[in-house]
């Protein structure tokens, strides 16, 4: 690589813990950043280790669009805090796009058929009160991985059916209405523990101790073992898209009142799950038209 530039060996945790970001994006950039940091230890640094490092992304056919824009803005935000602290003395994060993406939603959400399998198999394991806690809370609740494994017990009010959660982008925690189901599921669960206010209501099993919570890695492993026993090939997040067409669908031009509910910050991602619900209505009136015809 051309123009090389010199950089110390940079202290990668303090660089990401000096990023106004949240507690669980900064733990994403340090997981994210690792690739990159070996990219640059083999290929060294240049004016335009972004570009190449952007073009190894790009031969990764494991990797989804949207993960290979995660990798690469890791990547941008380290270089352009290494300049702000004077770590290198040129700026190399210019003029580096990110990969086009279709603005059509990639991910898969949950079918009812697959609900009513997972709702199932809570009904024929009442003992297993944590994970019937977890599923609740991310099929009828809608919480992102990082929201559910920040819940502490203070923040459940069970006389009001409340929980105050800390969602994604935000400085104060949320409230959020808990479905009955939910409510039951979280009020058993907790009767069966020994907690204190701040205490995590899920908790490493590898790491017994109620201060250490549950990681997203952590509960991704739980409910893709359910997923894997009822031969369910989806994502964690189909749980989330799930939540957001049920409501989509539940309520046809009310994406506000749906935004409020799946507390998202924009429109744009529900216009999306919008789009996938319209077409799968324009499909089927599609199908109808032809319906009548035999070859």
């Amino acid at each position: 690589m051309n123009d090389l530039i010199t950089m110390p060996k940079p202290d990668v945790d303090g660089i990401i813990d000096s990023l106004d970001v949240s507690v669980n994006t900064r733990y994403e950039y340090k997981q994210r950043i690792k690739p990159f940091l070996l990219f640059v230890q083999s290929n060294g640094l240049s004016l335009n280790v972004l570009l190449e490092y952007k073009r190894r992304l790009a031969e990764r056919g494991d990797y989804s669009v949207s993960t290979r824009n995660k990798y690469l803005a890791t990547a941008r935000v380290f270089m352009k805090e290494c300049y702000r602290l004077g770590l290198v003395d040129r700026d190399v994060t210019t003029n580096v796009k990110s990969f086009k993406q279709d603005r059509k939603h990639k991910v898969n959400g949950l079918t009812d058929e697959e609900v009513s399998l997972l709702c199932e198999w809570m009904r024929q394991h009442p003992e297993k009160l944590r994970e019937r806690s977890l599923l609740c809370l991310l099929l009828f609740q809608g919480f992102r991985c990082g929201e559910l494994c920040n819940i502490k017990l203070k923040d459940v009010d069970f006389a009001t059916g409340t929980l105050f959660i800390l969602g994604k982008g935000r400085d104060d925690k949320e409230k959020v209405y808990l479905d009955p189901k939910t409510s039951r599921a979280l009020k058993r669960y907790c009767r069966s523990l020994k907690l204190l206010d701040e205490d995590y209501l899920f908790t490493s099993l590898r790491k017994p101790s109620n201060s250490t919570k549950l990681t997203v890695r952590g509960l991704q492993h739980i409910i893709k073992k359910i997923f894997y026993e009822l031969e369910i090939e989806k994502s964690l997040h189909s749980t989330r898209h799930y939540f957001a067409t049920k409501l989509i669908k539940e309520m046809p031009g009310e994406l506000t009142v749906v935004a409020r509910l799946t507390r998202h910050k924009s429109l744009s991602m529900l216009e999306i799950y919008n789009d996938s619900v319209l077409m799968e209505i324009d499909v089927e009136r599609c199908r109808r038209a032809f319906s009548r015809l035999k070859i």
